[in-house]
């Protein structure tokens, strides 16, 4: 398994649903709260570049930066207590 963060830019909304609905179709668990950032718990570790390319085709012309997370995280930061849920069970 496999941890990435996913940032995009340039996104029209179009885009941005087209990229979240292509992470949801490929059966990784994420979370998107935040506009234009995903954090993915990839079972299938499919690596960096195929995440890249997933959102370079699904929103050709969008500026892509992925990186792979440690296996356990660290994190700090204050967000509404619904998004909790997501990251206790996959980020921790």
């Amino acid at each position: 398994m496999s941890k990435y963060v996913i940032l995009v830019n340039d996104l029209s909304d179009e885009s941005s649903k087209a990229i979240a609905d292509a992470v949801a179709r490929s059966g990784a668990g994420w979370w998107h709260w935040m506009p234009h950032a995903w954090l993915l718990d990839d079972r299938q570790s499919r690596g960096v570049s195929y995440w890249s390319r997933l959102c370079t085709e699904t929103a050709p012309g969008a500026s892509v930066l992925v990186f792979a997370a440690a296996e356990s995280p660290a994190a700090a930061g204050f967000l509404p207590a619904t998004w909790h849920p997501w990251l206790i069970e996959h980020w921790t």
